[in-house]
Parts: structure tokens; C-alpha cells; sequence
């Protein structure tokens, strides 16, 4: 054999050597498969009416309940700030919805706080009658309320497509995407109408309150991944008009490593 045949062998063999090399570094950087996989976070984000599950036949309380139970989450984020949570509950219910209160009762230690109200109660309690004496939040929106030249038609159109979703809401209705689709176009509607005026910090908060429900979210996700269980599923309860921006959030966030899983609708023991 001469010298060019050894040299061919050679380089053939050294090819190969670089081709197992890329396969196994491409493995690597893609992630390990079978027993040391990590799998997908199941994750279900149920939009609520708050109040208005009480007159409605169609996504009543229980709807809801069932739905979480059906889910059988492993753990449970409700639209309650987590400093609150173990607070009595007249408290709770002077501050946070009552379908909040009830899935934080029943699931405890597995329930987490995602709500935030704002940087000046961040770390107390939120004082008697904030809501109605001292939140400039609230008199921001009853400033809004009575500024029909600050609502444009853009703004009414999103409203009124909210509004012909939620009153034939079923939980599957109100969690299939079209309500989302109509929040994303009312806040950014709002927030265009409102710039430059003395009502812009209405929009910057419900902004920033989208953004701390979904870092909170983001740490129960977290969490959870850590623990690299075998099945994990996590539900986050808020109301109808959290659901959209949390959803994005979340995706953006953590891609394949949750899957998002669709809110059906199930059938209430009455």
C-alpha cells in the first residue's frame, strides 16, 4: 500500500471521527433523551368572571372548581398576593374574589399568590378602606369613566367584542382565545388613547400588574422544573382580563419545556 493510500485512509477515518463528534455534541446541546429527560410542565391558565360566576348557569363556581379538580393540579396560582394569603378571612374577603379565596383554602400549601396591587402595599396589609378612600388607582378609573372624549372607537370596539363574549361565557369560551385576542386590543387601545395625558399611570399599572402576576407565575414554573418529576401539572386561576398577557408571558418564557393545555369544559354534579 503507498503512501497516498495510507494518507486517504487516514483522512477518511479522521472524517468520521469528526462526524460522531458533531452527532454527539448535537445530542448534547439538543438535550439528553429517555430517564434524564426533563419533561414538559403541564400548564392550564383558566380565565374567571370573578362575581359574575354567581349569575351565570353556564360557568358557574362549581364549573370552575370541577375543572381545577379534573386537572388535578400539582400545584395551584390564584389571583391573590402572596404576603395575603394566610390572612384571616375577613380580610380576604374585604380584598379578593371569592372563587381566589376558595382555591387557596382548598389546596393550601399547594396554593401560590400571583396578584400585585401596587409598589406603595408591597410588603403590608392592605389598609380598611383603600379601595374606596385612598387607591389612586380607582380614582384614576373613575377619573376615566367620566372622559367619554378619552374612549376611541378603537377602545369601544375591544370592549364590545369583551362584552358579547362574556355574556354567553362557558368556561371553554371564555378560555379559547378569542377573549384574550380581544384584551390584548383593549389595553393597547387604552394605552395609546391615554398617552400624554394625567391618566397615563392607569395604563403603566395595569401593565406592571400583568408583568408581576406572570414573574410570579414564572416562579412557580421554576420550582417545578427543579424538581424534575416525572408528570407536573400547574393551574393558574386569574381573572378574564390577566389570562392573554400571562399566556405570552409564559411562552416566551420557558417554550417547549410547558405545554399549555385547553380549558374544557366539564360537567358539574348538581
Amino acid at each position: 500500500m503507498n503512501a497516498m493510500s495510507n494518507c486517504r485512509i487516514l483522512t477518511i477515518a479522521l472524517a468520521c471521527f469528526a462526524a460522531m463528534a458533531m452527532l454527539s455534541g448535537c445530542m448534547s446541546a439538543s438535550g439528553r433523551t429517555g430517564a434524564d429527560a426533563q419533561p414538559p410542565i403541564n400548564v392550564m391558565v383558566i380565565a374567571t368572571l370573578h362575581s359574575a360566576h354567581a349569575d351565570n348557569p353556564r360557568y358557574s363556581y362549581d364549573d370552575l372548581y370541577t375543572i381545577v379538580r379534573a386537572f388535578a393540579p400539582d400545584a395551584v396560582g390564584v389571583e391573590i398576593r402572596d404576603e395575603d394569603m394566610h390572612r384571616d378571612a375577613n380580610y380576604l374577603a374585604a380584598n379578593y374574589p371569592l372563587e381566589m379565596r376558595e382555591l387557596a383554602r382548598d389546596y393550601g400549601s399547594g396554593a401560590t399568590g400571583l396578584d400585585w396591587l401596587g409598589h406603595d402595599l408591597e410588603g403590608r396589609a392592605i389598609p380598611v378602606d383603600y379601595w374606596r378612600e385612598q387607591s389612586e388607582i380607582k380614582r384614576l378609573q373613575r377619573d376615566l369613566s367620566k372622559r367619554p372624549d378619552l374612549r376611541s372607537p378603537q377602545v369601544e370596539a375591544a370592549q364590545r367584542q369583551q362584552q358579547q363574549i362574556i355574556q354567553s361565557a362557558t368556561a371553554a369560551s371564555l378560555n379559547d382565545g378569542r377573549y384574550d385576542k380581544a384584551t390584548r386590543e383593549y389595553y393597547h387601545a387604552l394605552s395609546v388613547e391615554l398617552r400624554d395625558t394625567p391618566l397615563a399611570p392607569l395604563s403603566a399599572f395595569y401593565a406592571e400588574r400583568d408583568r408581576q402576576i406572570a414573574r410570579n407565575a414564572s416562579r412557580v414554573i421554576k420550582s417545578l422544573l427543579d424538581r424534575k418529576s416525572p408528570e407536573t401539572r400547574v393551574v393558574f386561576v386569574v381573572g378574564a382580563d390577566h389570562r392573554a398577557f400571562l399566556i405570552d408571558a409564559l411562552v416566551r418564557d420557558f417554550g417547549n419545556k410547558i405545554t399549555l393545555v385547553p380549558v374544557v369544559q366539564e360537567k358539574t354534579a348538581r
